[in-house]
């Protein structure tokens, strides 16, 4: 595993290096990222298919400096369907409009993240063993799996081990999160049903 790691970061250096000497940087985009991966014991399991950091968070790198300041750091939510709008927002293409996602290069550039921004996103797992969803939030991570529903507070405990959602105090916010998941589900079927056409 470690070997692989040691593999791609030599790789893309020398990937870098060849557009640094050739005069490319400025005008060349390189996107570093990947799936999920799988868990490594966390939580006990060695499998990805939970919406716990562990498992959920993809790493994204991205290097253009004619738009984005080195170093930078973008916390916005955004998911894996708003890098191809952004790719092609950043390279001042338009988005077909059937394509979902939203670019965020412009907060990629150190602009504020518009008011309309996705407050939370949707997953949703039905391959193998019991069909589950979730919403993560910006703090709070919900999981329902049948009847069965967990939350996880990542502010106060950013390796999600204590499960939230059987105190009072927080019915307030499932019930918040619940409406969401429904809201995001339907807005995610009306979505596949549209590229299908």
């Amino acid at each position: 595993y470690i070997r692989c790691i040691k593999g791609n970061d030599d790789n893309l250096k020398r990937v870098l290096d060849y557009l640094d000497d050739q005069g490319l940087k400025e005008d060349t985009i390189v996107v570093y990222t990947s799936d999920q991966g799988y868990w490594l014991g966390q939580h006990g399991l060695y499998d990805k298919r939970l919406i716990l950091e562990t498992s959920i968070r993809m790493p994204f790198l991205i290097r253009y400096p004619k738009a984005i300041k080195p170093g930078s750091v973008n916390q916005s939510l955004c998911v894996n369907v708003d890098v191809a709008p952004t790719l092609l927002d950043l390279t001042g293409l338009p988005t077909p409009k059937d394509m979902q996602g939203h670019s965020f290069a412009k907060m990629l550039a150190g602009k504020r993240q518009p008011a309309n921004w996705r407050k939370s996103s949707l997953y949703s797992y039905w391959s193998i063993g019991p069909k589950h969803y979730g919403i993560r939030g910006q703090r709070y991570t919900y999981l329902k799996i049948n009847d069965h529903t967990e939350l996880f507070d990542r502010q106060d405990d950013p390796n999600q081990i204590t499960n939230l959602g059987p105190n009072p105090e927080y019915a307030s916010i499932l019930r918040n999160l619940e409406t969401e998941l429904q809201k995001q589900k339907k807005r995610s079927r009306a979505a596949s049903e549209m590229s299908t056409d």
